[in-house]
């Protein structure tokens, strides 16, 4: 049988907490908006380092040079979103609090994002790897 934490609204369920698991779910969520705020900061960065290149031309560089590299850009801000990806994950599916509602809480609300969150980044990754390695033909391709 599944507990009825999973069958209460969200407020109901946060309702249910005590004062001191309100406080702890309360940090927990600072904690996760943090995290959320960098995951947000770092695919930002990878996604307009690439549309920045295709578009400013650097003397002695050639374009196509510029937008390959731009691609490892890409890479390294979507691997550091993995990281934030992960204290995430950290954060609202580990049962780590002794207040079972807490936890079911944090992961009732935040697991959705998260698991899109996920799947974003990891295609982030991806588009940065492919401009990486055939920046300089996708450059001349649509240039």
């Amino acid at each position: 049988m599944k507990d009825p934490a999973y069958l209460m609204e969200l407020k109901e369920l946060y309702a249910e907490l005590k004062e001191s698991g309100k406080d702890e779910v309360d940090n927990k969520i600072e904690q996760i908006k943090s995290a959320f705020t960098s995951l947000a900061l770092f695919i930002a960065v990878a996604i307009v380092a690439p549309i920045i290149s295709f578009y400013v031309i650097i003397p002695k560089e050639s374009p196509e040079t510029w937008f390959t590299r731009a691609g490892s850009v890409t890479v390294v801000f979507g691997l550091l979103a993995e990281i934030a990806i992960a204290k995430l994950k950290l954060l609202s599916f580990t049962d780590s609090s002794p207040f079972l509602y807490g936890h079911i809480y944090l992961k009732r609300k935040y697991s959705n994002m998260v698991r899109w969150a996920d799947r974003g980044t990891l295609l982030v990754v991806i588009f940065g790897t492919v401009i990486w390695g055939y920046g300089d033909i996708l450059y001349r391709a649509f240039n």
